[in-house]
């Protein structure tokens, strides 16, 4: 029994660090409605932001995973500043 704990908190870590878990956020509904303003309200300010010619930007936030196996989130917006796309890397 007493194996059994710490086998488990592994396969957990190692399940996280795969990317089996999420925070349930179903991006596909947030294209063309959630705002750069919105990812501030929940994730704080990017570390960074790259401006595009075309007036959009992607910029990239620390998850603060520490298990995970990709540590920055990077959303891109539009013009509008509004989501397109999110990326995970490491």
């Amino acid at each position: 029994m007493r194996r059994l704990l710490p086998c488990l908190l592994l396969a957990a870590a190692l399940l996280a660090g795969c990317g089996w878990f999420s925070d349930g956020t179903d991006w596909t509904t947030r294209v063309g409605s959630y705002s750069y303003d919105d990812a501030v309200k929940e994730y704080g300010e990017p570390q960074a932001c790259q401006q595009y010619m075309d007036g959009g930007m992607s910029c990239t936030w620390n998850t603060g995973a520490v298990f995970a196996s990709h540590k920055n989130m990077v959303l891109t917006f539009d013009s509008y500043g509004y989501f397109e796309s999110k990326d995970m890397m490491r």
